[in-house]
C-alpha cells in the first residue's frame, strides 16, 4: 500500500481548481517561479494530472528548459493520452525543437477538438508541411550592398555580429504557438533586441506596437523588468497598457529606460517614423536605448499600402491591422531617422552577419530577415 493517501475522484478535480486560481494570481504578477513551485508543492502531496503537468512544461519552456519540459510532458501523456492540452503542449515542444514531421502528426490529430484560436496558429504547420511552399520574404534581398552604402553615413557605428546558433536556439523568448513560416523569425527578432539592449531588472522597459508579442513577458518573468505594452488597438484603463499613438507616450519625460519595436517601424506611416523618433528622445532617460528590428533596407525607397503576399494557399495583408509597407535607402534612412536622431542619441546600426548560417540550420521552409537592427543610444 502507498504511504501517501490516494485522493477519490471528486478530491482531485476540487484541487486541481484551487490550484489553478493559485496559477492565474501568480501568472498576473508575473511569477514563474511561484508558479512552478506551487505545481511542484500540489505534484509532491499526491495532485498529478496531466493538466498540472501540461501547465509545468509550460513554464519550463518559458525558462529554456525544453528537456524538462518533454519529460515533463511524457508524464502527462502516460497519465492521461488523450489530455489535448498535454498532446497541444507536445506538439508545440515538437516545434520548438525542430521535429516537425512528429509536431504535425500530433497538431493532426487534436486539431479537430482545439478552440478557433488554436486551430489558427497550429494548422498553417501543417499546410506549409504539406505544400513545401516557400514563405515570402520582405526586404533586404542585397544585404551586401546596402551594407557597403551605409559605411559613407556620419556620425554612425556600424558593427558587424554573429549569431550564437547554440545560444539562439537556447533563448527561452518565443511564441511556441507562432504559424510557420515566421516563428523562427520572431524569436530571431526577440533574441537580437534582447542581446542588443542587454535588460536588467531595474530598468522600465516599453515594447511598441506590442500586440500579440511575447517579448514583454520575456523582459517581466525572465528578466525582471518593470513593462509597459503600447499598441494602437489596446482599450484605455488597463494598468501598463498604454493605447493610442506612439508618437505621443502618456507619460512623463525621461519615463523609460529601455524601448523595442519588433517588425512594426516599416509600417509607420507618412511622418510617424520621424516624429517617433522624437518622441522616443523625450520618454528615454539618459542612457536609455532604443532597438528597433528587423531595419528593413532596400537599395531604392519603397513605400506600398495593402499589399498582399502568398503564405501557403492563401493571401494575407503586412499584418493584423497593417496596410502599409516601408523600406528605407540608405538616404532616406539618414533623412528620415539618422538626421533626426542625431542630435539625442548615439546611433549604431548591426548587421547579422551569419544570417544565411543561422537559416541554413532552420527546416526549409523557414524564412529569416533581420539583417540589420537599428540600436539608438540616449545622450
Amino acid at each position: 500500500m502507498s504511504a501517501v493517501a490516494q485522493p477519490t475522484v471528486a478530491q482531485p478535480a476540487l484541487a486541481e481548481a484551487a490550484v489553478r486560481r493559485a496559477l492565474a494570481a501568480h501568472e498576473q504578477r508575473g511569477d514563474t517561479g511561484a508558479a512552478r513551485a506551487l505545481i511542484l508543492q500540489a505534484i509532491s502531496a499526491g495532485l498529478i494530472t496531466a493538466g498540472l503537468l501540461s501547465d509545468l512544461a509550460t513554464i519550463q519552456v518559458e525558462c529554456g528548459d525544453l528537456s524538462a519540459a518533454e519529460r515533463t510532458l511524457c508524464a502527462a501523456l502516460t497519465l492521461d493520452g488523450e489530455s489535448l492540452a498535454a498532446r497541444r503542449n507536445m506538439a508545440e515542444l515538437l516545434l520548438l525543437t525542430h521535429r516537425h514531421a512528429l509536431a504535425v502528426r500530433v497538431i493532426r490529430s487534436i486539431l479537430p477538438h482545439l478552440k478557433a484560436e488554436e486551430q489558427e496558429r497550429l494548422a498553417p504547420h501543417v499546410e506549409i508541411h504539406d505544400t513545401k511552399i516557400a514563405p515570402w520574404n520582405a526586404g533586404t534581398t542585397t544585404p551586401d550592398e546596402i551594407w557597403e552604402r551605409l559605411q559613407h553615413l556620419p556620425g554612425v557605428q556600424l558593427v558587424e555580429e554573429n549569431i550564437s546558433i547554440q545560444d539562439f536556439e537556447r533563448f527561452p523568448c518565443a511564441h511556441p504557438w507562432s504559424a510557420a513560416p515566421h516563428y523562427y523569425e520572431k524569436k530571431l527578432q526577440y533574441y537580437l533586441s534582447a542581446t542588443a539592449l542587454c535588460l536588467n531588472g531595474s530598468d522600465t522597459f516599453v515594447d511598441i506596437a506590442s500586440q500579440g508579442s511575447a517579448f514583454p513577458g520575456y523582459a517581466k518573468r525572465i528578466i525582471g523588468c518593470d513593462v509597459y505594452r503600447q499598441d494602437l488597438m489596446y482599450e484605455a484603463g488597463r494598468p501598463h497598457y498604454l493605447p493610442g499613438d506612439a508618437c505621443a507616450l502618456p507619460v512623463p519625460d525621461g519615463f523609460f529606460t529601455a524601448m523595442t519595436l519588433h517588425c512594426s517601424f516599416e509600417h509607420f506611416e507618412r511622418d510617424a517614423d520621424t516624429r517617433f523618433i522624437r518622441e522616443a528622445a523625450r520618454v528615454l532617460r539618459r542612457g536609455g536605448r532604443l532597438c528597433i528590428v528587423p531595419l528593413y533596407m532596400e537599395l531604392d525607397p519603397v513605400e506600398r499600402y495593402a499589399r498582399s503576399f502568398a503564405v501557403g494557399s492563401g493571401q494575407k495583408t503586412f499584418g493584423p491591422g497593417c496596410e502599409f509597407y516601408r523600406g528605407y535607402s540608405v538616404e532616406s534612412l539618414y533623412q528620415r531617422v539618422l538626421q533626426p536622431a542625431a542630435a539625442d542619441f548615439a546611433i549604431t546600426i548591426v548587421r547579422t552577419a551569419n544570417l544565411p548560417e543561422v537559416q541554413a540550420s532552420l527546416p526549409p521552409y523557414e524564412a529569416l530577415w533581420s539583417h540589420f537592427l537599428l540600436l539608438l543610444r540616449r545622450r
